[in-house]
Formats: structure tokens, C-alpha cells, sequence
């Protein structure tokens, strides 16, 4: 049409190398903005295009469409990478890579160059699917993931060894609406700078000293304090110890850059130093506290995993201020997420918005046929597993309910119910009870890691330090640590 045709005469001009399209029904009327697409495919076929259809086929048009520019954007980088990573691999003879999405699965890696938006957020959630690996190893069933960096910590629920799971989160600011593990992150790490405010109080991040040139006891140039700086100051870090084969820590500078600050805010050295752990601790802490007492979970029923190269040096003085009496720090603790990587399966989600009514005439079971031949499509023998995203009639918002296409659709009812009962604290089961989505994935699972050895030795007593494999283990005050044959730490609570 004479309109499709201007929309492509636009694009051509603008001389782009990616579009997002994105019209108001498609997630349930798809066909004009596949004409747009199709149009600018033949047109421009240099140029990328992400249809929201395609992205996200769900209701809610300015976080389809969000999600969709976000795809747009990131694809043509991410391709040029996978294409790059695929001819090498092809080169030395190596099987085709497969490729981490956000949602703990891997993607072939053809399917993951097609939308970078689905690989969001998957560097932590390697971490997160090696944490559940290790939970159900040391058969723990409810464990929050603590996965502290150089930059960042990422935090994350589990639950009878599997990871809680959402269906949108914030990038830079920007919705992304699509399926993924349920990961909060947050600017601490151990190159998180230590800084006084206008106030002269103590603030911790959200700059950070990086790699290059790293914390001041790193020798590369920097000299802001960092949180890795206060743990060298206080004696937590082994200055003996050569990370990563190449950096040796310097006390030296790592306290001159602690007294710097001190000598700012008026406190000594290891005031100062416990401070900037401190400070950095209570970050990490409120985000553990989103990601359990927000959900309606008691993390003083859980059991911490802590992990990342900085992680064990974190966890007992965490653990404390949550209440938690037992910390697991895995084997290779600094490689986990790589290690979530190698063992996660492959993954396909679909979803589908609905809009009907709960009740056994809603015919919900064939819209899910639908979505269920799809996955046979493209993933045969994959296993299934459903929900459905439902609300009260009349609310915005909604919690994302197991269900299965072999019960009634009077169960999911009364499981939203109950569910909607545990996240607010109360439920109307006069009310009438919305399916908004479908949700399917499709999976086939991957390889369980041995990661469970023999406890070796007596308990350490704390306050000790236990050096491990790519990571340093800090034993608080009141803690007893023990190292197993696999190298795994365990902390407990001396009550």
C-alpha cells in the first residue's frame, strides 16, 4: 500500500542499520505489522528489523514496544559478535556454540543472533542456574544466590532447587518484558569506589574502579578506595596470594588510599575500612531483601550461596544481618556463572496474550495447543511446562500462576487465589479472576554438575580467613567454616 511504502521510503532515508516496529494490536492482530516488516526486509536487507509480534506477542504496548527497540538495538551488534564466534569455532573444528539467554537455557547460536533481547541479563543467570545446580547437590530447597563481583552484585531466589523466574525487568531504564530468571543487581562490588557526600556521610558506589585501573591495592594507577581496598586493609585479602596469575595486592596503597578517606570523614584506618564493607553490605542486603521478603519469602528460612570472586568474603557478615545461619560457597566459587553455562539446558519460551475469563468453559486449553505445537516446531521432545499470567478483573497488575493444560481451569483459579493471598496477604474468591498471557517453555534439560564432596578436617572458628579457588572466604565472628575434597566452603552459624 501507498502507506507501507512511505514507512520504507522513511527508513531508507534515515540510512539506519536496525528498526523496531511496533503497531498498537499486533499481539493479537500480527498481519499489518508483518506487512512492515516484510516490506522493509525486501527493501533494506541490510538493515535489521524487529517486529514487537515477533519479540513479545503480549498486550501492553508501550513495554512490547520498549522491549522491541531494545531488541533493535542490540541485535545487529550481537550478530556481527555470533557470526564472528561461529566462523571461528567452525574454523578449529569445534561443534557450533550455543548461546545463554536471560532465562537460564541456551539458545543454538543461530536463534540467539536473531534477538540479542532474549541473551539480557545472561551473564548472571549462568551464575544463577550453576547456584541451583549446587543447591540441589547439597539438597537445599529454599536458597538466596549472592553473586558479588568487581562491579556488581546479583541476587536471586530459589526454590526446591529451581530458580524463581519474571516476566519483565528494567535495563538502563528501559522495560524489558520478557521471560527470564527473577535476577535484582546492583552497583556493589569489589571495585565500587568509596566516597563522602555533600554531608559527609560515607557512600559506596555506584562508580566503580573497573579492571583498569582496579582498586588502589590492584598497582595499575588507582587510588580512589574501594570496597576491595577496605577487605586488603582489614586483613581479609592475602597480599601472598597472586590473583588471577598476574595481579599482586599492594597494602601499602590500598590503606593509603582507605586513609585518604578517613582522614575526610574524621575516622581511622580500620573505622574507616569497616565502614566502606559496611556500607557496601547493607547495598547487597536490601537487594537479597527484594528478592525474598518482597516475594513473601522469610530468608531466615533460606540458606545463602555466595559466589563471584568476592562473594565468601561478603557472606557471613550478610547472612547476619538477614538472619540466616548457613552459608555455601560452591568449588570455583569465581567461575560459577561459566559453570552455569556448560551445564544449562536448552530453553525456548513462548507466550501469548489471552484476556479471557478463568473458568472451565475459557477454552484456555487450546490456546495453549497453539503455543504447544510451536515448541514441538522448533524444539521436538522438548519438555513443557505452562502458566498463566491472571489478575482480578479490574487490576493492572499480574502474578504468573503455574498451570498445566491437563487440569481444569477452576485449579488455576483457585491457585491464583492462594497465590495472590501469599504476595498481598489477602484474596477474593467471589471476584472474577482474569487469564491476561500464556506462558510455555520448552526444555530439554542439561548435565548435573558433581559438586557435592567430602567434608574434610575440623570447623574453622572465626574470625579466619579460608582461601579458595578464584575467590577469598571471610569467617566472621561467630561463624565455624569447613572446606570439602571439591573445595566447596561451608559456613555455620556457632550458636
Amino acid at each position: 500500500s501507498e502507506a507501507v511504502d512511505a514507512v520504507v521510503e522513511a527508513v531508507r532515508r534515515l540510512d539506519v542499520s536496525a528498526v523496531a516496529v511496533g503497531l498498537l494490536f499486533s499481539f493479537a492482530h500480527p498481519g499489518h505489522e508483518r506487512q512492515i516488516a516484510a516490506a522493509l526486509r525486501a527493501a533494506l536487507p541490510h538493515t535489521h528489523v524487529s517486529a514487537s509480534h515477533e519479540v513479545l506477542p503480549e498486550i501492553r504496548e508501550y513495554e512490547r514496544i520498549s522491549t522491541t527497540v531494545v531488541d533493535a538495538y542490540l541485535t545487529p551488534v550481537l550478530r556481527r559478535y555470533l557470526d564472528r564466534l561461529g566462523a571461528r569455532a567452525h574454523a578449529a573444528g569445534l561443534p557450533s556454540p550455543s548461546i545463554m539467554q536471560g532465562t537460564g537455557g541456551v539458545l543454538p547460536i543461530e536463534a540467539a543472533a536473531e534477538h540479542a533481547a532474549w541473551t539480557v541479563l545472561s551473564g548472571p543467570a549462568g551464575g544463577v542456574i550453576g547456584a541451583a545446580a549446587f543447591a540441589r547437590a547439597e539438597g537445599v530447597q529454599r536458597a538466596l544466590t549472592f553473586d558479588m563481583g568487581g562491579t556488581s552484585c546479583d541476587v536471586a531466589l530459589i526454590e526446591d532447587g529451581e530458580p524463581a523466574r519474571t516476566a519483565a525487568t528494567l535495563i538502563a531504564g528501559h522495560p524489558v518484558h520478557l521471560p527470564q530468571l527473577d535476577i535484582v543487581t546492583v552497583s556493589a562490588g569489589g571495585g565500587s569506589i568509596a566516597w563522602a557526600d555533600s554531608g559527609g556521610a560515607l557512600r559506596v558506589g555506584p562508580r566503580s574502579a573497573g579492571a583498569r585501573p582496579g582498586p588502589a591495592a590492584y598497582g595499575h594507577g588507582g587510588d580512589e578506595p574501594t570496597v576491595t581496598d577496605a577487605n586488603v586493609a582489614l586483613g581479609r585479602l592475602d597480599p601472598d596470594v597472586v590473583l588471577g596469575d598476574a595481579i599482586r595486592l599492594d597494602p601499602d596503597r590500598a590503606r593509603a588510599a582507605v586513609n585518604r578517606l578517613g582522614s575526610e570523614l574524621g575516622l581511622g584506618e580500620a573505622a574507616c575500612a569497616s565502614g566502606i564493607v559496611a556500607v557496601a553490605n547493607q547495598e547487597m542486603i536490601r537487594a537479597l531483601r527484594r528478592v525474598s521478603v518482597e516475594r513473601g519469602i522469610d530468608p531466615r528460612g533460606c540458606t545463602l550461596i555466595a559466589f563471584g570472586g568476592a562473594g565468601p568474603l561478603h557472606a557471613a557478615e550478610i547472612a547476619d544481618e538477614l538472619g540466616i545461619d548457613r552459608v555455601l560457597c560452591p568449588p570455583a566459587a569465581g567461575l560459577l556463572a561459566a559453570l552455569g553455562l556448560v551445564v544449562a539446558g536448552e530453553r525456548r519460551d513462548y507466550v501469548q496474550t489471552v484476556l479471557k475469563e478463568v473458568h472451565d468453559r475459557s477454552r484456555l486449553q487450546d490456546d495453549l495447543g497453539l503455543m504447544a505445537a510451536q515448541a514441538a516446531r522448533e524444539m521436538p521432545g522438548g519438555g513443557l511446562e505452562a502458566s498463566a499470567d491472571c489478575r482480578y478483573r479490574g487490576q493492572t497488575h499480574t502474578l504468573t500462576i503455574p498451570w498445566s493444560a491437563d487440569r481444569p481451569a477452576s485449579e488455576l483459579r483457585e491457585t491464583f487465589h492462594a497465590a495472590h493471598r501469599t504476595r498481598y496477604g489477602d484474596c477474593d474468591p467471589s471476584r472474577t479472576v482474569e487469564a491476561v498471557s500464556l506462558r510455555l517453555a520448552s526444555s530439554r534439560p542439561g548435565r548435573e554438575p558433581v559438586l557435592a564432596g567430602r567434608r574434610e578436617g575440623s570447623p574453622t572458628p572465626g574470625p579466619a580467613v579460608l582461601p579458595m579457588r578464584g575467590a577469598t572466604c571471610w569467617i566472621a565472628a561467630g561463624w565455624e567454616g569447613e572446606r570439602d575434597s571439591l573445595g566447596a566452603v561451608r559456613l555455620e552459624h556457632a550458636r
